[in-house]
């Protein structure tokens, strides 16, 4: 894989790393509940206000070191505010952006070179993806109602759903990216296959309350899980297609990685060569910079679309 090495001391993910270590150093050395929960929560405010630095960042391995410590830091934040929405939010998003950036990536890239070193990989990131997971749900269960659900039937879990608002809408969104990755990454779990129609209908709920939510990513994870199962699982083609599109134009074809899931789940699995072929060449040939906000999820679509590209005999 190609890394791209640049690094400014001016970047926006230095200045914010310059403002949490200022505010951690007043955690550090204040006394008494009151200040130091005062602290926690400025710190949890900074780091949410940092996390598109790490989206816009241009360097892959400045990126990842970055974000491995920060979740670090917000877990020992966490321990101290374990209700802290704020911080169970962000753990939910950088678990869930490191397992697929970074981890499962890498157990892309050995695949079909070292299926040793792969299934480590795809270990770490399933276990990554858990913990986003868990985060996400723990947030969605401060609602007393919304826990009990998690561990009762379908039927309660669809009420549950049905309560959520507005608000609930970013935790449910990193809840099913998580689970669903994890069971795309599972398909051989009899815990996986009980855990589907649940998340299924956390998907479903997610459409229903905003399906343009991060690029249109509610259609996004619903596709994906359409599109990677069989039939008699649960897969449908023809809706994965449907949703993939409407990710696309939530996108404005600018967040690569509706692309690449698109290519990899659903024209491999449809065996449509012709738009496997066309989804990765889009890839390749978009400018860097086509969505600053999110140059890291392109570049990391990037790196993807080179590692099917090579891989294609494989796949078709």
């Amino acid at each position: 894989m190609t890394f791209r090495w640049t690094h400014e001391e001016g970047s926006s993910i230095n200045i914010f790393v310059k403002k949490l270590f200022v505010v951690i150093l007043l955690l550090f050395f204040s006394s008494g509940c009151s200040i130091k929960s005062i602290a926690l929560n400025a710190t949890a405010g900074i780091l949410k206000e940092g996390m598109p630095s790490f989206e816009r960042e241009t360097d892959l391995i400045l990126a990842e070191q970055s974000l491995g410590t920060t979740i670090k830091i917000l877990e020992a934040l966490h321990y101290s505010e374990p209700q802290n929405q704020d911080l169970l939010l962000l753990l939910a998003q950088s678990y869930g952006s490191y397992a697929f950036g970074f981890i499962e990536t890498e157990a892309e890239y050995w695949k079909y070179r070292d299926s040793e070193r792969s299934e480590t990989s795809q270990a770490r990131a399933r276990d990554f993806y858990r913990r986003g997971r868990d985060y996400a749900l723990k947030a969605l269960s401060q609602d007393e109602s919304f826990a009990y659900a998690l561990d009762s039937g379908l039927e309660a879990l669809q009420q549950a759903l049905a309560n959520l608002d507005s608000e609930d809408v970013p935790s449910l969104f990193w809840a099913t990216y998580n689970w669903g990755l994890l069971i795309n990454m599972s398909k051989d779990s009899p815990e996986a296959i009980s855990d589907a129609s649940r998340v299924e209908a956390m998907m479903q709920r997610l459409l229903q309350m905003d399906a343009g939510y991060y690029y249109g990513g509610p259609h996004l994870i619903y596709a994906t899980y359409l599109g990677s199962r069989p039939a008699m699982l649960g897969g449908n083609l023809s809706k994965s297609k449907s949703h993939f599109k409407k990710a696309l134009e939530s996108g404005r074809r600018k967040f690569l990685l509706t692309q690449i899931f698109f290519a990899r789940y659903y024209a491999v699995q449809s065996q449509d060569e012709d738009l496997f072929d066309s989804l990765i060449k889009e890839i390749l040939d978009s400018p860097g910079d086509i969505l600053p906000e999110q140059y890291l999820a392109n570049h990391i679509a990037k790196i993807r679309a080179s590692i099917y590209k090579e891989q294609r005999r494989k796949l078709f």
